[in-house]
């Protein structure tokens, strides 16, 4: 079911956002004027501002920031109603001073200074630290979301030299995947905290500025805190896409050289409608058995059957599911159910070509290219010896063939059990994220490596879900 959380008055960005240029043509009417105009901290996050004002014969506004050490930006444009604006600034330094410059536009131009300074990062935030070894990371933010607390989930970006720019924290929490959704909105998987495999959790929808606006729940049992996705627009509404954990039953796990009545968990693929109803519902159980547990497992008590990691959407929308355990990617059709083909695993319907490796194995991060390839961080569990790569293949339907057209094995070898991602950014480079080693490096297309980044907790190696570039903090844009 969904969940609607009511907004504060210190909630959303401002009104509907809409593009706007800052210039005009036409001579500056001298009516345009602030009227009032006032700067405060974000009880969310202090690398932010909320500026509010009232102005004069305004149709739109935006917010320019710039301080000594910071050349800084500007926010995206907003279009007012009755001249009333609260405009949140994203993106600033800690402890530093900031000229904001309101600026308005209607029938011409107008500005309005004043300063602000930001407060000191929470002492929990100021233990995690993105350093660069080597090179430097591309333009915008990297997206993190550290596992090495149980009891605070995290999301935290940083810039291209390892400043921290932007976080959001839940205290009380655990949690994995942490995303920018298409709509601008963040989403967090929310777990309570404790470290325990199936946990009572949610998943939040908050705003840039931190104020959550919806909360999202599988409709039987509980949630798997790996993938959540919202497709759709604020016309027709969003349709909310999760795993959820089926009730357990008990397997003889012998084979596997495990225990003759081993409790295990399956999954339930659940699609919530925008009226917050379930309209599909695919469980693992009735597809995979015990004999396509392939993969050797990387917890005890190996009590996840499939472990599924991935929600995904092929060129035609529908779905791609990605299971750890089974060492599988699986095409099923989003309104039967049916599953339409799988690479890898144990019944594989595709062929996999030009691979040195012959296969991926435990693989996190499944998904489709722009360009129609599919993308895997391939973790490597059954490689001699073990190691870690992003791959790519090119995926032919009709002829069932997956052939390898890139890969990228960082050196030295990096080896992750579990988690991981691999994104392939607009300019051709890929940003892989090694989480269970602390990770971060940037390639081109010929695999140079452009930076490399590690990530710590107190000084020490840490881990992290996936890595993610923003572009803007503000709004979603293609990476």
């Amino acid at each position: 079911m969904r969940l609607f959380v009511t907004v504060s008055a210190a909630g959303a960005l401002v009104l509907a956002a809409s593009a706007c240029s800052d210039s005009s043509t036409s001579p500056q009417d001298s009516s345009l004027a602030v009227r009032t105009i006032t700067a405060a901290s974000n009880p969310n996050n202090v690398l932010s501002a909320i500026v509010t004002f009232s102005a004069a014969h305004a149709e739109s506004a935006s917010v320019s920031y710039s301080a000594v050490g910071d050349p800084g930006s500007s926010t995206p444009w907003y279009r007012l109603a009755n001249n009333l604006g609260r405009i949140t600034v994203l993106g600033l330094l800690p402890n530093t001073t900031y000229n904001l410059v309101l600026q308005l536009a209607g029938h011409g131009t107008k500005a309005d200074t004043l300063q602000y300074t930001t407060g000191e990062i929470p002492s929990y935030v100021q233990r995690l630290a993105l350093t660069l070894q080597s090179g430097t990371l591309g333009s915008g933010f990297t997206l993190l979301d550290p596992l090495n607390s149980f009891d605070t989930a995290t999301a935290i970006a940083y810039d291209s030299i390892g400043r921290i720019r932007w976080y959001r924290i839940f205290p009380g929490y655990f949690s994995a995947d942490i995303k920018m959704q298409h709509n601008g909105h963040y989403t967090a998987a929310l777990s309570i905290a404790g470290g325990a495999m199936v946990v009572e959790g949610q998943f939040a929808e908050f705003t840039p500025d931190g104020n959550i606006i919806a909360t999202y729940d599988v409709p039987v049992g509980d949630p798997d805190t790996h993938d959540f996705w919202l497709t759709g627009d604020s016309v027709s509404g969003y349709s909310a896409h999760m795993w959820g954990y089926t009730a357990p039953r008990t397997l003889n796990l012998t084979s596997l050289g495990g225990v003759a009545n081993a409790e295990v968990f399956g999954h339930t693929l659940f699609r919530l409608g925008p009226n917050g109803q379930p309209n599909f519902a695919w469980t693992t159980w009735n597809y995979f058995t015990i004999a396509d547990w392939i993969e050797p497992t990387c917890c005890s008590p190996a009590g996840d059957f499939d472990h599924p990691n991935v929600i995904d959407f092929a060129p035609d929308s529908n779905y791609i599911v990605s299971f750890r355990n089974f060492g599988a990617i699986v095409k099923v059709d989003r309104f039967t159910g049916k599953s339409l083909w799988q690479i890898g695993g144990a019944r594989s319907t595709f062929t996999i070509q030009n691979d040195p490796l012959g296969l991926f194995s435990g693989q996190h991060n499944t998904h489709f290219l722009p360009n129609g390839d599919l993308m895997v961080y391939d973790n490597g569990l059954r490689h001699n010896p073990q190691h870690t790569r992003a791959v790519e293949y090119a995926i032919d339907e009709t002829r069932k063939t997956a052939t390898m057209v890139w890969e990228y094995e960082p050196q030295p070898m990096v080896f992750t059990s579990f988690i991981g991602s691999a994104q392939r950014l607009s300019n051709g480079n890929t940003l892989v994220g090694f989480g269970a080693a602390g990770q971060v490096d940037e390639v081109d297309k010929l695999n140079t490596l452009l930076g490399r980044a590690f990530f710590t907790a107190a000084g020490k190696r840490s881990l992290f879900y996936r890595a993610f570039r923003l572009p803007s903090l503000y709004k979603y844009e293609a990476p």
